[in-house]
């Protein structure tokens, strides 16, 4: 999914950056769970399908 970051949502956007923080600064925490927590929060508070946009980037940031 390609996206303009003007086209991110706020929400979507603070999300990612959180989850970047976890995944760069917080190593003992699994990767997976960072962004299992990305996604739920997402369902909550993000548009309708945010969380698969929130699912895909992390996937492609923290297995690279």
């Amino acid at each position: 999914i390609k996206r303009n970051l003007s086209s991110i949502g706020k929400v979507e956007y603070v999300i990612l950056l959180i989850a970047c923080f976890e995944l760069t600064t917080k190593l003992k925490i699994p990767k997976k769970v960072v962004i299992n927590e990305a996604i739920q929060l997402s369902k909550i508070y993000g548009c309708k399908n945010s969380y698969k946009f929130v699912n895909a980037t992390l996937d492609k940031i923290a297995f690279i």
